[in-house]
C-alpha cells in the first residue's frame, strides 16, 4: 500500500511495500519517463507495464483487455504543467493542482487541504494509515536535473521519516 501526494510541484511517497516475501521500507515509488515524474501505487508488475506504455510513447504495448483495478498513477508532464491521474483503464483525467493517491489518499488531501505541503502530507498519513511508512520520497520539480534517470532510475529525494483526456490513442 501507499502513499503518494502533490501539491505545489512537489511530489512525495511513502516507501514501504508489502507482499507475500517482501517487506521494505525504502521502495521508490516516483519516476520519471520522458517529460513525465510518475508516482505509482499498487501491484508492481502493472505498474511496470504501465511506466513501459509511457515510455513507449502512449502506444499499446500488450496492454490488459480489461481494466484492472490494481494500480494509480498521478504522471505530471513537466512540459506543460498538467497533472493527471490514471487508473487501471489507462486512460487519464486531469486533476486538479493538489492530488494524492494510495491507501492514505484521503488522510494526504486533508492535511493538504489543511496547509500541508505534499511531503508533510504523505507523513501525517503515515501516521494514521497503517498500510504507509517507511522514508518518504521527494521530488522538487522547480529542481532542474542535468540527465535525467531511465525509468528504472527513480528520480527522489529522501528526508527521513520516523513514523481534457490523455493516454490512450482513441
Amino acid at each position: 500500500m501507499t502513499t503518494i501526494a502533490f501539491k505545489d510541484k512537489i511530489m512525495a511517497s511513502d516507501s514501504h511495500i508489502v507482499g507475500a516475501y517482501i517487506d521494505q521500507l525504502s521502495a521508490d515509488k516516483i519516476y520519471q519517463c520522458g517529460n513525465f515524474l510518475i508516482g505509482c501505487a499498487g501491484a508492481v508488475s502493472d505498474i511496470k507495464k504501465f511506466i513501459s506504455y509511457i515510455d513507449n510513447g502512449w502506444r499499446e504495448i500488450d496492454l490488459p483487455k480489461e481494466v484492472v483495478d490494481t494500480f494509480e498513477a498521478l504522471a505530471y508532464d513537466m512540459s506543460d504543467g498538467q497533472l493527471w491521474y490514471y487508473d487501471g483503464s489507462y486512460t487519464g483525467v486531469e486533476t486538479g493542482e493538489i492530488s494524492a493517491i494510495g491507501s492514505g489518499q484521503g488522510f494526504a488531501m486533508g492535511a493538504m487541504l489543511a496547509g500541508a505541503d505534499a511531503s508533510e502530507a504523505v507523513a501525517i498519513a503515515s501516521e494514521l494509515d497503517p498500510y504507509t511508512g517507511g522514508e518518504i520520497k521527494i521530488y522538487h520539480l522547480e529542481e532542474e536535473l542535468e540527465a535525467p534517470p531511465e525509468v528504472e532510475e527513480p528520480v527522489s529525494k529522501t528526508k527521513k521519516n520516523k513514523k481534457k483526456k490523455h493516454g490512450k490513442e482513441h
